[in-house]
């Protein structure tokens, strides 16, 4: 079982469930897991053109103006609220997706003070960064270890606010947060991406979805739609039992060439790989499938862009076979793993390695959902029809549509 999640299951023979029904398995946390992983780049070279623009007017956000240029060539002739059409949606996220790993991606490579004030970051990487500088890296790592944060996740406390749930040991839901009073939805998204925010892959897919919906409805309704006061509020939630939930559908599939541009897909690791990594992030990787014609290819949070099938395994098999955290890794301090809530790996596994052959011949499932290698054979589709109804809303009814939404499938927590 996952360090933070539930077990649940689905049936690969069942019908077509709301997401709602069901959760999603979340991946537990990782390591030094990335020993063969490099990010892909894109480089917009006018973008610097763009910064120099707007300097001369306003103080500079260089990443919202990447944001923002890259949507600019991404609909060049349309401007953000007329591309209402729903199909749209899965591009605009997918957009977001990207841009947002790219980010990341510069920051952890980077891992020094200075991109360690802002940004999005796994929470082992954001630990490994804070550790290697001192007096505010370790004040910042320090309040962070005695708030659980690495376990938790954060979210910066000016917007959000944690959710009580006692089913995990810090009797909080990790990864997820929910607006805080008198916060507008839009700029707690801003926040969110200006961090310095602890995500994981769920959340992370998540926080792309609402950034696309945001779009496509104006900063306006969205704000109407998930105000503090609404029925239900923003909340980033990696289990999707929020609003998120209604415009989504579990759906099994028979084979992986099923798998449709925007369906967020499932790729587990073996069963073994728990017990050696019990805090590893690799348990399992969600990802969006960003490219259906041919050979599927996905990207995903510390997943490179355009990744296929193959390439995600050899991810996976590559963190089974690094080494496990160990006290060591978090330092001596007294307490300092119960504090992070962190479990020890299994000795007997912890120096163990095993072949391509046997991981690839290894079977792994989750609850009653087959697997094609380690694609859990059930995605998480883009509900159209109900895209299409929130985005044709107008302000003064949007409320009424969501509450009929949420009302008929969203899960109470």
């Amino acid at each position: 079982m996952s360090l933070h999640s539930l077990s649940s299951s689905y049936s690969s023979s069942a019908p077509v469930h709301n997401l709602s029904e069901s959760q999603v398995p979340t991946p537990s946390k990782r390591k030094n897991e990335r020993a063969m992983v490099s990010s892909k780049r894109t480089s917009i070279s006018p973008f610097s053109r763009e910064i120099a623009r707007a300097s001369l007017t306003s103080e500079v956000n260089e990443f919202e103006l990447f944001v923002r240029f890259s949507l600019k060539l991404l609909f060049p002739s349309k401007s953000l609220s007329t591309c209402s059409r729903p199909h749209n949606f899965v591009h605009l996220a997918l957009h977001h997706l990207e841009i947002l790993n790219q980010h990341s991606s510069e920051l952890r490579d980077k891992s020094d003070i200075a991109s360690c004030k802002g940004g999005i970051w796994y929470w082992d990487d954001y630990f490994s960064a804070l550790a290697k500088s001192r007096s505010v890296g370790k004040a910042r790592l320090n309040a962070l270890v005695e708030s659980c944060g690495f376990y938790n996740g954060y979210a910066p406390s000016t917007c959000f606010r944690p959710v009580k749930d006692l089913r995990f040991p810090t009797e909080l839901a990790p990864y997820t947060f929910q607006i805080k009073r008198d916060v507008l939805p839009s700029k707690a998204l801003d926040a969110l991406i200006k961090g310095p925010s602890i995500l994981d892959c769920g959340s992370f897919l998540q926080l792309s979805v609402f950034l696309a919906l945001k779009d496509l409805l104006g900063e306006e309704r969205f704000n109407v739609l998930f105000a503090p006061d609404s029925d239900p509020p923003l909340r980033i939630d990696p289990e999707w039992s929020n609003m998120i939930g209604c415009l989504f559908f579990i759906i099994p599939i028979m084979r992986s060439s099923e798998v449709q541009k925007g369906d967020i897909c499932t790729f587990t690791n073996i069963p073994l790989y728990v017990q050696k990594h019990p805090t590893g992030i690799a348990q399992a990787y969600n990802v969006c499938c960003n490219q259906d014609r041919g050979i599927r290819t996905f990207s995903g949070f510390g997943i490179p862009s355009g990744s296929t099938q193959d390439e995600i395994e050899q991810i996976l098999f590559n963190s089974f076979n690094s080494d496990p955290v160990t006290p060591e890794d978090f330092g001596t301090e007294s307490g300092i793993l119960e504090k992070l809530k962190l479990e020890m790996p299994s000795p007997d596994l912890k120096n163990q390695k095993i072949d391509w052959d046997t991981f690839n011949t290894t079977p792994v499932s989750f609850g009653d959902t087959r697997a094609e290698g380690k694609l859990l054979l059930r995605v998480i589709r883009p509900h159209q029809e109900r895209i299409a109804e929130l985005i044709a809303t107008p302000k003064d009814k949007i409320r009424e549509v969501s509450l009929n939404l949420f009302g008929t499938y969203h899960l109470c927590s």
